[in-house]
């Protein structure tokens, strides 16, 4: 009789899917990847927001300005008293003298 007791309690149980999930380990499990889910989101946002702000420096603030330099040059001569006008500091020299 032992031994067809025992023999009967190897029987695996047969798979029974309504009661065959662990609650704490699918809650921690769902959390735990919703979680990681979540930091890769984000780490990715912070990535493309590293890279965006790069290129928006590479192209506006390092690009040439070819433009800006010829107006500064333009500037540069007309402050200097290019023409019949004074120069500036002859203009700042005449009004502080009054």
């Amino acid at each position: 009789m032992g031994h067809s007791q025992a023999a009967h309690d190897d029987v695996p149980h047969p798979i029974d899917p309504e009661h065959d999930v662990d609650g704490k380990k699918t809650a921690s499990w769902l959390f735990w990847w919703s979680l990681a889910f979540a930091a890769s989101i984000w780490l990715s946002f912070l990535f493309f927001g590293l890279l965006t702000d790069d290129e928006l420096i590479r192209k506006v603030d390092q690009a040439p300005t070819t433009q800006v330099d010829q107006l500064r040059e333009l500037e540069k001569t007309e402050l200097a008293g290019a023409g019949s006008r004074k120069s500036i500091d002859e203009a700042i020299k005449a009004y502080v003298g009054k």
